[in-house]
């Protein structure tokens, strides 16, 4: 890879040559300078750097969240897990294990305890889940 710049570009050059050998991407081989003539006569300082590749970079593989609804004992879970098998390497993060406590609500005037309204969920805890999941997937778990 050769990396070059002229005037005020020079700092940045060889800002990125040192990074790419600090990261252990490359090595600097060879660091070059010159003072070419610029359109109008002038001249301007150059500076190039030859950094041979030590590994190769390979991009992050995508994350992809799929969030599966429906109501009570529908068979998300059942979903989920076939989807898994399917899709090789995954992680399921299951909205039972977040569930927090019942909930008083109101039906036909009466006071009864329901376990199926959102305040039933710990939603942080289940949203903070889903990013480590997403983040372990992300890294390759």
């Amino acid at each position: 890879l050769k990396i070059s710049g002229l005037g005020d570009a020079i700092l940045a050059t060889v800002t990125v040559a040192r990074q790419m050998e600090t990261e252990g991407l490359g090595t600097i081989e060879c660091i070059e300078t010159a003072y070419p003539e610029m359109p109008g006569g002038r001249g301007c300082a150059q500076m190039s750097i030859l950094v041979k590749r030590k590994k190769a970079v390979t991009p992050p593989k995508p994350v992809v969240v799929v969030g599966i609804t429906g109501c009570t004992r529908a068979g998300k879970g059942w979903v989920a897990k076939e989807l898994c098998s399917l899709l090789g390497s995954c992680q399921i993060v299951g909205q039972d294990r977040y569930w927090a406590r019942p909930w008083q609500v109101t039906v036909d005037g009466k006071q009864v305890s329901s376990e199926e309204e959102p305040e039933c969920t710990d939603h942080d805890a289940f949203a903070s889940a889903i990013a480590n999941a997403s983040a372990a997937a992300g890294e390759g778990f």
